[in-house]
């Protein structure tokens, strides 16, 4: 059973009581072998890098940058061998970083932890070029201004490496219900409701103006069947809920959305689907 969607979002998770919930949807995630899928390919892409012409072969402690590390899930899954060197996870959430710091990495000298702390995306206490390759998911549509997070990505990799960002363009959102015209202003209300719900299709402009050179544009289709499924994965009830709070959506609306879901439930599973964008950039070495 999908674990439901918080009515309060992630860019306000330290300040209300929604946390544990967060932090379990961030864990369900992992259970879509489509977010599976686009990790595997972060990774490869992220690791390309250090053959890139220009870049030769890196060798030594090579450091890598997890921004958004969340609860840290991936992080520890990086750091347990899926990058080489060291892997440093970074949120701006302390009730996330606190359950990141309890997760346990396999070790053979003893039980350690994932390498996180405290960074605001859009001002990295890091220096520049800090990083062989750096990977972001699903965190740029939590913020106003994620343009200024790209340019940051970009600060702190080195010259000739990679930056990897990964997000859900909710402008992409569909759901089978009867009812097309309410799907289309339900819909949209929802994605109106994230602070950047069309972040995924906007990510290569976003690499271009931070002056990387783009590497691969890829997307890739996140399904689920089932009214609880599809309420846990992306929030079609929830989310309409949000919007209704936000004054995006009516209640007469909001009502007739819900009563929609639940009556093609009852005649067949309900799908769902999003599609996300995965965006590879180089920065420039310089000539």
């Amino acid at each position: 059973m999908a674990t439901r969607q918080s009515t309060a979002g992630f860019e306000q998770v330290d300040a209300t009581s929604q946390g544990d919930n967060l932090a379990a949807y961030l864990d369900l995630m992992t259970e879509l072998p489509a977010v599976r899928a686009y990790r595997r390919r972060m990774v490869e892409l992220l690791a390309a890098g250090t053959e890139d012409p220009g870049r030769g072969n890196v060798s030594g402690d090579q450091r890598w940058l997890d921004l958004g590390c969340g609860t840290g899930s991936e992080t520890a899954r990086l750091a347990s061998g899926e990058l080489p060197g060291t892997v440093i996870g970074a949120d701006a959430s302390l009730h996330m970083l606190a359950r990141a710091r309890r997760r346990p990495l396999p070790s053979p000298e003893g039980e350690k932890h994932p390498s996180v702390g405290a960074a605001d995306a859009r001002r990295l206490p890091f220096a520049d070029g800090a990083f062989d390759g750096c990977r972001a998911e699903r965190i740029l549509q939590h913020l106003h201004d994620p343009g200024d997070a790209v340019a940051e990505l970009a600060r702190v990799c080195r010259p000739g490496g990679r930056v990897v960002v990964s997000e859900p363009d909710w402008g992409t959102m569909a759901v089978d219900v009867e009812d097309r015209d309410l799907a289309r202003r339900v819909l949209g209300a929802m994605s109106e409701r994230v602070p950047c719900g069309w972040i995924g299709r906007r990510l290569p402009a976003l690499f271009r103006a931070a002056g990387l050179e783009i590497v691969a544009v890829e997307a890739h289709a996140l399904s689920v069947e089932g009214y609880s499924s599809a309420d846990g994965f992306f929030g079609i009830a929830s989310g309409a809920l949000r919007a209704l709070e936000a004054d995006l959506l009516s209640a007469v609306d909001t009502a007739r959305w819900l009563a929609a879901l639940e009556q093609r439930e009852k005649e067949s599973p309900l799908v769902a689907s999003l599609t996300g964008f995965t965006v590879c950039g180089r920065r420039p070495v310089a000539s």
